[in-house]
């Protein structure tokens, strides 16, 4: 385009005087779904509670006013870590989001020590295909991602202790008002009713500490955990809240601990990314 005629503002937030980061802007089942991260967004209760947000809001764009038209707003991502995400439609009309494993301006209250001892840092979110459920955004890991899963093991709730020594994925249905998964003594995740909760201990958060959320639905059904070498994502009932984090255990060999009065499911070696063939 060489030519542009100003319609309107899109959207602007009283809770924010900083810009509105990588907007993006996808129709999904026909509703118009507005993607942002905007910076120095005010926290409310446990959402937003980074330093800059990530929000989605579905409703329609009025083409002749430029304006959104909002009908549900939340967060994306309720983890430490996740930024600026962007979608694509992919060959199979997919919508496909990508985010950045990272924030900027965080560095008085969290870092990745990999910055100053490997010379790295920050990575992106796994793919994750985004759908919506009764108006609101959910997201999982697009279907390719099994292609990693190696050697599976299958557990219930008569298995507690679980010793893991590579990147893992796992896969629990639940039947139980309270649970808690503990990854050995650096990362824990709880659930209590609608409430869920994902704390990191001093070391391996390197400074991260706690993050929080609410289930709209009412109870956690389904969690989708995996862990990586320096990071964690956590798809709960099969998107509707999703954690990702950065986090950096001080073991490669951990013992994977489960709470829970009724639990099936399994746990899946992760094979290495190496390459796009």
């Amino acid at each position: 385009l060489t030519d542009w005629t100003f319609v309107g503002t899109v959207w602007k937030d009283r809770r924010t005087d900083g810009i509105y980061e990588c907007p993006d802007l996808a129709v999904i089942d026909g509703t118009d779904v507005l993607i942002t991260s905007p910076q120095g967004f005010a926290t409310q209760g446990w959402r937003y509670e980074n330093l800059h947000g990530n929000l989605y809001m579905t409703g329609r764009l009025n083409t002749a006013t430029g304006a959104f038209e909002r009908e549900i707003e939340d967060e994306i991502d309720s983890g430490f870590d996740f930024y600026a995400p962007q979608t694509f439609e992919d060959a199979k009309g997919r919508r496909i989001l990508i985010g950045w494993m990272g924030l900027p301006d965080v560095e008085e209250e969290y870092t990745n020590p990999t910055a100053k001892d490997e010379g790295w840092q920050h990575c992106l979110t796994i793919p994750r295909e985004v759908t919506l459920h009764d108006g609101r955004l959910y997201q999982y890991p697009v279907e390719e991602m099994k292609a990693l899963w190696g050697r599976c093991c299958e557990i219930d709730e008569t298995q507690k202790n679980i010793e893991v020594w590579k990147p893992f994925e796992l896969d629990l249905k639940l039947d139980s008002r309270k649970c808690r998964i503990s990854v050995g003594d650096d990362l824990m995740f709880e659930a209590d009713g609608r409430e869920v909760c994902l704390r990191l201990s001093e070391k391996a958060g390197a400074g991260r500490k706690q993050r929080k959320a609410v289930i709209p639905s009412g109870r956690l059904k389904e969690i989708r955990m995996l862990v990586d070498t320096t990071a964690v994502e956590i798809y709960l009932n099969h998107g509707e809240v999703v954690f990702s984090t950065r986090y950096y255990p001080g073991k490669t060999t951990q013992v994977v601990k489960l709470e829970a009065d009724k639990i099936q499911g399994h746990i899946y070696e992760l094979k290495e990314m190496t390459g796009i063939k």
